[in-house]
């Protein structure tokens, strides 16, 4: 098999070298709190020095109701936050929420909701986070709820 040249999603490509790589990151599921993604190895995980993370894509799964990320069902409730302590939102920036009283999230100028043209529970998205920031969901309701963002490490 033929490694790609290129890598990303949608309309977002990266040339496919030594330095970029595409990632996902998970929030561990059947678990409410405020947690950090996890990367594959299963730590927190914390874009490099000299790396930014550009998020792509938002996945939600893993349970019977199957809502979206794009927050049209009350059914889960969860905020998105990048900040510079695993685990915490103190002193982090809400990037996006689909409830709990925060007003929704802008990504690259839109909603996130506006940002999608994929089928829920997928959302493309596009926002970088910079070195030595996490990624940390909130999730206040609907045990069960799986997340998952995907998107590239490359150098700044």
């Amino acid at each position: 098999m033929t490694e790609p040249l290129v890598i990303g999603i949608g309309s977002n490509k990266w040339a496919k070298d030594g330095s970029t790589k595409m990632i996902s990151l998970m929030f561990p599921s059947n678990t409410t709190g405020t947690l950090s993604c996890h990367d594959d190895t299963g730590v927190n995980y914390i874009v490099p020095v000299g790396k930014k993370f550009v998020a792509l894509l938002i996945q939600n799964s893993g349970h019977s109701n199957n809502y979206s990320t794009n927050g049209t069902s009350t059914s889960a409730t969860y905020n998105l936050w990048k900040g510079t302590t695993a685990d915490s939102t103190v002193g982090a920036t809400n990037i996006w929420s689909n409830g709990s009283g925060l007003t929704r999230g802008v990504i690259g100028g839109q909603r996130i909701s506006e940002c999608s043209n994929m089928p829920s529970p997928y959302n493309e998205v596009y926002f970088e986070i910079a070195a030595g920031d996490y990624l940390t969901f909130v999730v206040l309701s609907s045990v069960g709820t799986g997340l998952m963002i995907t998107g590239i490490e490359t150098d700044v």
